[in-house]
């Protein structure tokens, strides 16, 4: 995988060993291209970099899923991309909210804030607009 080495942010090395540290259910940084190498898991959270693994690194969101609920977050508000919607179905929860700077590198730590978050019961909805920056 080619995605070390964001602009100063972090790597998925880095993001990996604190994801490994603080979600139980914490399954690897991927690219999206690898994404239809697998079948999801009940429950379990991956970061995605939204470049394919032949191409450097580029943005980080969070998968996330816990039975029938599936989440996308990107800290820059986008959609996920057909890969995500490939891999984990329909009626995922997601949104079009920007919680980062455009010029901050911060990416993967947000994905692992929310998943951690996420699996400590607090509302999807309430951890969006809590991060949200007006």
């Amino acid at each position: 995988m080619t995605n070390e080495g964001l602009q100063h942010g972090n790597t998925n090395l880095e993001i990996d060993e604190l994801g490994h540290l603080l979600i139980p259910f914490y399954r690897n940084s991927v690219c999206k291209d690898e994404l239809k190498q697998m079948k999801p898991n009940e429950k379990e959270t991956i970061i995605i970099n939204l470049n394919d693994s032949d191409q450097k690194g580029s943005h980080f969101v969070l998968c996330y899923k816990d039975g029938e609920k599936k989440y996308f977050v990107s800290s820059f508000g986008d959609l996920p991309p057909q890969e995500v919607i490939d891999y984990l179905g329909e009626n995922i929860y997601t949104t079009d909210l920007q919680i980062q700077n455009f010029d901050e590198t911060t990416c993967g730590l947000y994905s692992l804030l929310i998943s951690y978050l996420l699996n400590e019961n607090i509302p999807f909805e309430d951890i969006i607009l809590d991060l949200y920056r007006v």
